[in-house]
């Protein structure tokens, strides 16, 4: 019995957006530049969604800055120029983005990232997220978990959180005054 040797396909971003853009919003690239499916289930794309429209509610009026949902590139790691990410929301405090910013992807790492869980997501891949977006200079991380209702607030250095239900979620620094209780996270 012979087997077939496997081929991998490494992609460059550049790649992602020439694609389509219904068929580029469930892909990501790894710091290799193989293709990694994005598979979010409707319950997660809707609190995703939630928790961007939260965070601009409070954003928009005190222009802090700006909010990205899901459609959002970035590639922000200059020893892996192939990555890209797509979080579920981002925040960049304003006067971060440069004026002359080209179009296409975030080339600067958010102030805070926001990935909500979908029940087919593995940890690992969850927690390397986690790791790369901290290590490229993400100052917070909030990683939303529908299935328990809990968020898991990661900060550089390792000081982590985990909030329950009854909780409060603060902004911290990152968003100065911003609060809401966790359950008010999962709409619904």
């Amino acid at each position: 019995m012979t087997s077939a040797a496997a081929t991998i396909v490494l992609y460059e971003p550049s790649d992602l957006l020439a694609m389509e853009d219904d068929e580029s919003v469930g892909f990501e690239l790894n710091g290799d530049g193989t293709l990694e499916e994005r598979a979010m289930g409707n319950r997660s794309s809707e609190i995703g969604s939630h928790i961007g429209w939260v965070i601009r509610n409070y954003v928009f009026p005190r222009k802090l800055g700006k909010v990205f949902g899901s459609d959002l590139m970035m590639r922000f790691w200059p020893d892996f120029p192939r990555r890209v990410r797509r979080p579920d929301v981002a925040f960049v405090a304003a006067g971060r983005i440069p004026a002359d910013a080209p179009d296409g992807f975030l080339e600067i790492p958010p102030d805070l990232v926001v990935e909500v869980t979908s029940p087919n997501d593995i940890a690992e891949k969850v927690e390397r997220k986690v790791r790369e977006y901290l290590d490229g200079g993400v100052r917070l991380v909030w990683v939303v978990y529908p299935m328990t209702r809990t968020v898991r607030v990661h900060r550089p250095g390792g000081a982590d959180t985990t909030l329950t239900v009854n909780a409060t979620l603060e902004g911290e620094d990152v968003l100065p005054g911003f609060s809401v209780a966790v359950n008010d996270l999962f709409p619904e």
